[in-house]
């Protein structure tokens, strides 16, 4: 199996890109823009395709024509297809994606295929199976898999994808992953979920336990499942911390947050679990960024997730946002990813934005069904078939359903 690094760097003038490739001598770098026949794309360029992404995705927020964030809202929104504000008011839903006055295109961001992708890097890369990204500042947010490879295939059609925080981990990551050593498998995981209390059916989560369950047991393993918000398996903050370090596999089903204008992004993007009185109520945290002493015992932070030792094969996040980071000067990634990363797993799936949760389920399902199954699938393959199992679906053959989730660490 050949696999090709690409590691970008963006900044105020354009993009500059690495890529190592098996066999080569040398990394080769490129950086594109003028005089190489494709678009510049600036580090400012790119935060205005993910604002615009996640106004699809999320809805405008109630403060977008605050002074200081009009323009920035403005730009997002003059990109092709351009749209006006009232179509961007609320979260994308189904009948908006059937809907072509909506217009749901994304222009906007296959125009970044030829400078992300420029076609003096193509043949070096062209022989790969997988391509492990390492994105630099806004690149963290947008889904390489949906970036076009020609007029016929997108990026994760062609490839198999992954994503490194940074290349500087990808020997601890593989030397700590059991699939890279001789061995029987996961054998056993933890599934903890829990819905919000806006949730109308809270069992479109909570039923991600018997998921996991029917398809570990096919291969003889087990899984202890923390459900709901009440009881003696509820699945709560503290027993998730007590229980996550014992098992090959930890599912997590619940919301996830992440709040920009927070101090601390360590301490307010996390995961929202049970107290063991009640649900977690997402729209208090969401219209407060609330700081965890204040969100009586729900939120699992990026640093409690740090206290962890994990043997954990995988993390699986079906949480909505729980792929949101702060880049911070340096590129130091903050939020769940890394954490989970530096806790002990090799590798996390996690989301980019809010998804939907009858999708979300049917795509995960496919993904572990494939990688828990006979035969060995790595996880980057496993991702790859799920992904082209939903868009073979009508329903499910928009990109807001098949690629926000993303593999990120070592991809065997």
């Amino acid at each position: 199996m050949a696999v090709g690094i690409l590691a970008y760097f963006t900044h105020d003038d354009g993009i500059v890109l690495t890529v190592l490739t098996p066999g080569a001598t040398a990394p080769v770098l490129a950086r594109p823009g003028p005089g190489t026949d494709v678009p510049l794309f600036t580090a400012s360029d790119l935060r205005d395709r993910v604002t615009r992404l996640l106004v699809d995705v999320h809805g405008l927020p109630p403060d977008w024509d605050h002074e200081l964030a009009i323009e920035r809202y403005a730009r997002a929104l003059r990109l092709p297809p351009a749209v006006n504000a009232a179509k961007r008011t609320g979260p994308i839903l189904q009948r908006k994606l059937r809907n072509p006055a909506f217009s749901y295109g994304t222009e906007y961001l296959d125009e970044l295929g030829p400078s992300l992708l420029p076609a003096d890097v193509r043949p070096l890369i062209a022989g790969c199976d997988v391509l492990c990204i390492v994105p630099h500042g806004p690149l963290h947010s947008i889904p390489f898999a949906m970036l076009p490879w020609d007029a016929e295939q997108r990026l994760g059609e062609r490839f198999g994808i992954c994503q490194l925080p940074s290349a500087s981990l990808l020997p601890l990551l593989q030397e700590r992953n059991p699939a890279r050593r001789s061995g029987p498998g996961p054998r056993t995981g933890l599934v903890a979920a829990v819905a919000a209390a806006e949730d109308a059916d809270p069992a479109e989560l909570e039923a991600d336990a018997a998921m996991l369950a029917g398809l570990l047991q096919e291969t003889h393993g087990t899984v202890r499942s923390l459900v709901g918000a009440t009881g003696p398996a509820a699945a709560t903050r503290e027993a998730v911390l007590s229980a996550a370090s014992g098992h090959d596999v930890v599912h997590l089903a619940c919301h996830g947050v992440f709040t920009e204008r927070a101090d601390d992004p360590m301490d307010s993007s996390g995961l929202l679990l049970s107290n063991g009185r009640e649900p977690p109520a997402l729209a208090a945290y969401l219209a407060g960024g609330r700081r965890p002493g204040e969100l009586d015992g729900h939120l699992l932070s990026a640093r409690d997730v740090l206290s962890l030792s994990l043997q954990a094969e995988l993390v699986t996040l079906r949480a909505c946002s729980s792929g949101r980071s702060a880049a911070a000067s340096g590129d130091e990634l903050l939020g769940l990813i890394r954490a989970f990363l530096y806790a002990g797993t090799p590798s996390v799936v996690a989301s980019l934005w809010n998804v939907n949760k009858a999708s979300s389920r049917l795509l995960l399902e496919h993904f572990y069904r494939a990688w828990l199954g006979p035969g060995g699938t790595p996880k980057w393959r496993a991702l790859q078939v799920a992904q082209q199992k939903l868009r073979a679906i009508g329903e499910y053959d928009h990109p807001f359903h098949w690629a926000p989730f993303v593999l990120i660490g070592d991809w065997h």
